[in-house]
């Protein structure tokens, strides 16, 4: 099963719909995205769910548009755990403007994108996860992969799009992202690497 996002909606037959604070509904990548302003009051919320809590395998993917290089390190897309033992996974931006895979279960294990990605054009990102692999593709392309180490637990918290969710030890939502984001989809599955590019290719013929 796939849980698949275009704007809010959750296209997979799960229900996993996410509501909105802010952000503007604007044209995107396949029919409209979401615009967010750089400020913790703009993001995109799903609540919890069993078919969300996933370690391994799994695949998150995004299309964003970006302009300008964050403050600080800044979800695109971001599942945490606000209650127990904490677990983590994201795409995003780091204060240096690189996209980066990340997984947290008490270390941060991190893969960085080969070169910035901050030019105001569409990008697709894909951060997978198959054992103790955790691998990042940006635009179809393979960037790097690194080894996680310890238990691979799942987040339970809230999933958070273009802003950092609470979390465990936190103080609230954090961090807000400049920019689009469209067709956020998250598998429990490690796609393959033709899968992604293909995913990649599809998105092209659509792009506005």
């Amino acid at each position: 099963r796939r849980v698949l996002f275009r704007s809010i909606t959750d296209y997979s037959g799960l229900s996993n719909n996410g509501t909105v604070s802010g952000t503007s509904f604007v044209k995107g990548v396949l029919g409209m995205s979401r615009y967010f302003a750089a400020v913790a009051t703009d993001y995109v919320a799903v609540a919890d769910n069993s078919t969300l809590q996933l370690s391994t395998p799994m695949t998150v993917e995004a299309w964003f548009k970006a302009g300008a290089v964050p403050t600080a390190n800044t979800a695109i897309v971001r599942k945490d755990t606000k209650t127990g033992t904490r677990y983590m996974w994201a795409l995003l931006y780091n204060a240096t403007g690189y996209i980066n895979a990340q997984y947290y279960n008490g270390v941060n294990f991190t893969v960085q994108s080969l070169h910035t990605v901050f030019d105001n054009q569409w990008h697709y990102a894909a951060s997978v996860i198959s054992g103790t692999t955790i691998s990042l593709y940006l635009d179809g392309m393979f960037q790097g992969s690194t080894t996680i180490t310890g238990t691979q637990g799942s987040p339970t918290g809230e999933l958070d799009f273009g802003c950092n969710p609470d979390f465990n030890g936190g103080t609230g939502r954090a961090s807000g992202y400049t920019g689009f984001v469209d067709e956020v989809r998250i598998s429990k599955v490690a796609r393959t690497a033709s899968e992604i590019s293909q995913a990649y290719e599809a998105g092209l013929r659509t792009h506005p």
